[in-house]
């Protein structure tokens, strides 16, 4: 998603979309995933998950323009799911373990294991 509302013209409608509510979520702006900090990622994600209704919101507003971009927002609409906040919320337990210095390895594998077991059962 980062990828798809970098660019100037898409970035402005992401913005009117939030400016323009009634609500003031606290991320205003999709930010890019760290390929290195765990954590980073969970921010990311959590960042996403804030603003979700307001990325569909903008995504139906791509669609209607008359260019390839709305091909592509057609597609990223169609395959967004709206239970993401709750399935990343596993993460983040995961995140803050594998950040912790001393970590113990088989509480680490446990806990992804949970976390594992939980999704497949959501799925």
């Amino acid at each position: 998603m980062y990828s798809f509302f970098n660019t100037p013209k898409r970035k402005s409608v992401s913005m009117d979309a939030i400016e323009n509510s009634s609500d003031t979520p606290q991320a205003r702006s999709l930010k890019r995933l760290s390929a290195t900090r765990w954590i980073s990622k969970y921010d990311a994600i959590n960042d996403f998950s804030e603003p979700l209704p307001y990325v569909h919101e903008d995504l139906e507003t791509i669609c209607s323009w008359n260019d390839s971009t709305s091909s592509d927002a057609k597609i990223l609409l169609n395959a967004m799911d709206f239970e993401i906040s709750e399935i990343f919320g596993y993460g983040l337990p995961l995140c803050k373990l594998f950040q912790k210095e001393s970590s113990d390895l088989k509480e680490c594998v446990l806990s992804a294991e949970f976390a594992i077991q939980e999704l497949k059962e959501l799925r």
